[in-house]
């Protein structure tokens, strides 16, 4: 069972963060990297007042069926 609470701050160094910033791109080309960042914070965000089984099943819908997050591009507004 990975314990998502403790790779959300990486407390001992582990490299999701690092990981998620390699990967996000190469699976969402296209996309700007103000929403990958976005998207990015969203997966390892702390979930340590979670039980382990519900903080994984967030990760694993985030995972499957994405991110969604809402950002302003270089011009100030909300791409839809």
């Amino acid at each position: 069972m990975v314990c998502w609470a403790r790779l959300a701050g990486e407390p001992a160094g582990g490299g999701v963060a690092a990981r998620l910033r390699d990967v996000l791109p190469r699976l969402n080309p296209g996309v700007p990297a103000r929403a990958l960042e976005l998207a990015e914070e969203e997966l390892v965000r702390e979930r340590g007042a979670l039980i382990p089984e519900r903080a994984n099943q967030e990760i694993y819908s985030l995972m499957k069926d994405g991110v969604k997050v809402s950002y302003r591009d270089d011009q100030g507004t909300m791409p839809p």
